[in-house]
Order: structure tokens, then sequence, then C-alpha cells
């Protein structure tokens, strides 16, 4: 047997709860892979009536309270009809908000979520263009909520530009 031009590690990440996921470390094959130009839609780009479903995340809403339970047994009936199951330990009930697609979803709109917030806050001083590379990341997903963020993240953009080596002058 030939050795494969592409290997990618297997790798073990810890599951809240206790438990551990077999995973695939794509980082080689993705660095050679063609980016992919079509952006997944905006959260907000997905409300519809009652149900809000994105990859393998499903949301049930009802305008409401009083017609939650209607909600829900018209959801669980659709997924029996076509066999699909839920992870009881996933399922929550009966709350007013939370955490939907890496967003804070109440009742008054969608949010930040406090806790990628708190990354941004808590990392150290940038010392390489990876941890660059990793910030411009995060205030990308966080854009929307920021006043003018493009134009304040522009000098870090700009780092990346010249990428070879990181050097912090004033402007940073």
């Amino acid at each position: 047997m030939k050795f494969s031009k592409w290997l990618s590690n297997v790798v073990l990440v810890p599951k809240p709860g206790g438990k551990w996921r077999m995973c695939i470390d794509f980082k080689d094959l993705n660095k050679a892979y063609p980016k992919d130009f079509y952006p997944p839609p905006w959260i907000d780009q997905l409300i519809g009536r009652n149900v809000e479903v994105y990859v393998d995340d499903m949301l049930v809403k009802s305008k409401e309270v009083g017609n939650h339970v209607v909600d829900l047994e018209e959801t669980f009936s659709v997924l029996r009809k076509y066999r699909l199951k839920l992870n009881p330990a996933k399922c929550t009930f009966e709350v007013w908000g939370g955490r939907f697609l890496g967003f804070m979803i109440t009742q008054r709109g969608i949010k930040a979520n406090p806790l990628k917030i708190k990354v941004i806050l808590d990392m150290k001083v940038l010392t390489n263009v990876n941890e660059v590379q990793q910030l411009t990341g995060r205030i990308t997903a966080l854009s929307r909520f920021i006043s003018k963020g493009a134009e304040k993240s522009l000098t870090l953009f700009k780092v990346l530009r010249k990428a070879k080596a990181l050097e912090w002058d004033a402007s940073c």
C-alpha cells in the first residue's frame, strides 16, 4: 500500500459532561482545499414561524406562552413522521432565552455571547501571526455587535498582510 498524499490525525476532544468525542484534524487538508466563498446566512435571516433549524441545532419558539405546548406537539409530530431523534441531554424546555448558534437569543432579539467577549478580553499580548489570526476571527464573529468594527480592526488586518514577522508598533 502506498502512502496517501493527505493524512489527517485522529484527536480526542473532551465533551461537556466528561465524555470524549473522536474527531479528525483536517487543518492540513483545509489549507490545501479551495475556499468556499458562500457564507452561511446570518441568524436573523433564518427566523421562521416557530421552528429554527441550522445544521444540527433546532429551536422551537412561540409568540404566545399558551401556544408553546401546541408548537412543541407539532414539532414532535414532524420529527416522529421523519423518524428523527433528539439527544435528551441537549434538550431544554420552557426557557425565555439562551445560547443558539453562538449568539444569545432573548425576547428582545439577538445579542453577543458574553463568553465570546470574555475570551477576547482575557487574551494575552499577541506574539505571533497565528494569534493575530485568532483575534481577527473572533472579532469578525462578533462584528455585527461592534460599531465601526472593520475600521477598528484595520490595523490587525494590515499586520496580517505583512505577516512575515510580527512586529508591534504604535499603531497596534
